[in-house]
């Protein structure tokens, strides 16, 4: 992976830098990523998530490691007192229209993961992460950037829409008995 510019913030008391991705983050990353699928078991209604104790948290990590470097992505963390406080996975869709289903006119990417620890919520890290990621995004002379936030995290949804984010498409699902 490329590096990337280090960014310094300053939130209650302690530096958080946000930098690329390193390989001794690996299970601070998976770590972040299980909380999250947890959170997401807890808010699906139709209970399609698996929780915490379920979930595969190496094997997800993996996946979405090899997905980031096979579309030429990032993974950036935020990083507060030689801990990984946050992360931000995203990489570039459609970029070959002759194989995929859509084809856009331009360049996109897509975040597929934003995860801030609990205890640093609200601070300015999961900005910093998205600021970083756009950044590099641009620097790539990408268009639009996609993520998708499930309809029951509002407060996901909050933070998207106050970073200029819009609804584009809705993903509708049924449960079939």
């Amino acid at each position: 992976m490329h590096k990337t510019t280090i960014i310094m913030t300053t939130t209650t008391n302690s530096e958080v830098s946000i930098r690329e991705y390193e390989d001794r983050d690996a299970a601070a990353v998976a770590e972040l990523l299980a909380r999250l699928q947890d959170f997401i078991a807890q808010i699906d209604q139709l209970k399609q998530y698996v929780p915490y104790e379920e979930f595969d948290k190496e094997k997800y990590f993996q996946m979405q490691f090899k997905t980031v470097q096979e579309k030429s992505g990032r993974i950036l963390v935020a990083e507060s007192d030689g801990a990984v406080v946050g992360a931000i996975a995203g990489f570039f869709k459609n970029e070959d229209c002759d194989e995929q289903v859509e084809c856009y006119r331009r360049r996109r990417a897509y975040v597929s993961d934003l995860l801030v620890a609990e205890a640093h919520r609200g601070k300015g890290v999961g900005e910093r992460l998205m600021a970083a990621m756009e950044e590099y995004f641009r620097s790539q002379k990408c268009d639009y950037i996609a993520l998708t936030c499930m309809a029951a995290n509002g407060d996901a949804h909050r933070f998207y829409e106050r970073h200029g984010y819009e609804d584009y498409s809705v993903r509708m699902v049924k449960k079939l008995k």
